[in-house]
């Protein structure tokens, strides 16, 4: 069985599929769809190429019901899928390498892991941060995070003593350690499907303020484990993290067992059987 997880990938294996005389099994996974933030052109041509290949795989499986959602939306119904949720992973054993966030005094430790994207809303997590109160710190981990061009463009938006309270790290080897000593995990999006970063955070006891996009709102329950907030509403998004700093949530590290390796695994290996059956 080939498993593509990708979109290029995804669309090159389909393709071999229909042309090629040695016929091979192929699941394909839908982390999220490739139009997404395309220009309009590309758009309707990427659209184009998953409706004529979206059944040439023996089975797409798609990783939240909002992107299945989606798809069919746009695509049609498919004749094969399965949808099977992302599961968090939980890190154990960390090795610790001392305190990699500012710790002591007032210091309240805002996180944000996410890749410089279009699909991703940076712009609203610094001006957000903006309006913050000075104890807080902002984090940003991710591919682009510490490159020039992005460092001007938050310095475009924030103020010179906000500035110095920006952490930019970069894309890291490992985050575990990052999650362990934030107070709070933020991933603002224009798009998603369904977020490892906020299933971690969420597997590791932090609170999580996310973006109404995607499947955030089917792990994300405002005013147990975090909240859910509108895309590029600076005034929520900055109410909603001081809800968090008042530390009224109840149900931190709630995941329903949907999202768990155990079922995951279980899932897949169920759906492996079927199509070598």
């Amino acid at each position: 069985i080939i498993n593509s997880h990708s979109s290029v990938p995804g669309l090159s294996l389909r393709m071999l599929r229909i042309f090629s005389s040695k016929k091979f099994k192929l699941i394909h996974t839908v982390h999220g769809w490739p139009w997404r933030g395309k220009r309009i052109l590309i758009k309707f041509f990427l659209i184009f190429l998953e409706k004529c290949l979206k059944d040439c795989a023996d089975v797409n499986v798609i990783v939240s019901s909002s992107t299945y959602i989606e798809g069919k939306t746009t695509l049609g119904n498919f004749k094969r899928y399965q949808v099977i949720e992302n599961p968090a992973v939980v890190y154990e054993n960390a090795q610790r390498v001392g305190n990699v966030l500012p710790k002591g005094g007032d210091n309240f430790n805002i996180l944000m892991i996410a890749r410089v994207d279009p699909s991703k809303d940076h712009e609203a997590m610094l001006r957000s941060f903006n309006e913050l109160d000075a104890e807080c710190v902002l984090n940003l981990v991710g591919r682009g995070t510490n490159d020039f061009n992005f460092k001007s463009f938050a310095g475009g938006i924030l103020s010179a003593s906000k500035l110095k309270r920006v952490n930019f790290f970069g894309e890291l080897d490992s985050v575990a350690q990052l999650y362990e000593d934030c107070d709070l995990v933020v991933l603002l999006s224009k798009f998603e499907s369904l977020p490892l970063v906020v299933l971690e955070a969420i597997r590791m006891g932090k609170p999580v303020v996310v973006s109404n996009v995607g499947g955030n709102s089917d792990i994300v329950e405002s005013g147990l484990n975090g909240y859910v907030v509108p895309t590029n509403a600076t005034g929520e998004i900055v109410k909603a993290i001081d809800k968090v700093r008042t530390g009224d949530l109840t149900k931190l590290g709630h995941l329903p067992e949907k999202y768990t390796y155990i079922s995951y695994e279980k899932k897949i290996l169920e759906l492996y059987a079927m199509v070598l059956s």
